[in-house]
């Protein structure tokens, strides 16, 4: 990417939020989300990502919206959005 001129700022945060849907911890829904704005080593960095994160993140079903699963993935991750 940097290659083609593609460079990120030197204060972009990215943040990984991880659901696991089953027992098994076969199945998973991760969402990415990237920021900046976050100076390199600020001391509460995380906690205002996490916080921009619950404001900018919607979840909603798309195609299958009729689908039980669909659902639940989507409840499943606003509950993982909201406790953190």
């Amino acid at each position: 990417m940097r290659k083609s001129g593609y460079r990120n700022s030197p204060d972009m945060r990215y943040l990984r939020l991880v659901h696991l849907l089953d027992a098994q911890k076969r199945k998973e829904l991760m969402i990415i989300y990237g920021d900046n704005g976050i100076a390199p080593g600020e001391s509460n960095g995380v906690t205002k990502l996490l916080e921009k994160a619950k404001h900018r993140i919607w979840m909603h079903p798309h195609r299958s919206e009729g689908d039980p699963r669909s659902r639940e993935a989507v409840a499943s991750m606003r509950a993982l959005i909201q406790s953190c």
